[in-house]
């Protein structure tokens, strides 16, 4: 796993090439737990959110800490977004992973977010640019977009 991680640390594009092949194995854990060993989806979310507090910890903890003592504001901040935007999206998708008839409708849907993000970040870039910094949105992006909105209508639709 040591190239592998080498690789993906160099580049956005790596690392999120990485992250997508890693996260082929653990969305079909959500069902095969809930429905091989009872393990609820709440519990699911809760071991599996430690074991990345736990990676992050383990590989990041001394650059964590610092960061942490004196920016109390900042770090309240980032709790609350985890908790009303990460956490609750997270156990929604979570919930549709294990309902779903194929853990990949839910993740596939979910990933329509890239397209929000996408439009959001540009639109912030050019309201506050000193905030947000520059964005690059053209013609190929906008393409890209439009195929990830047909694809996730596709999806949706099925």
């Amino acid at each position: 796993m040591g190239p592998l991680i080498q690789w993906a640390s160099q580049n956005w594009l790596g690392q999120s090439l990485t992250a997508t092949m890693l996260l082929v194995v653990a969305w079909p854990a959500i069902p095969f737990f809930e429905r091989n060993f009872g393990i609820r989806i709440e519990t699911f979310s809760t071991i599996y959110f430690l074991g990345i507090v736990s990676m992050y910890a383990m590989t990041s903890g001394s650059k964590i800490y610092g960061q942490v003592i004196g920016s109390t504001g900042s770090i309240a901040l980032i709790f609350m977004v985890g908790v009303i935007f990460g956490g609750i999206a997270n156990l929604l998708l979570f919930r549709a992973v294990a309902g779903a008839p194929n853990p990949g409708l839910p993740v596939a849907i979910s990933c329509g977010a890239a397209i929000g993000t996408a439009v959001v970040a540009w639109g912030l870039a050019k309201v506050a640019p000193n905030w947000f910094g520059q964005v690059d949105l053209n013609w190929k992006v906008a393409l890209g977009i439009m195929l990830m909105l047909s694809g996730v209508a596709l999806v949706a639709t099925r």
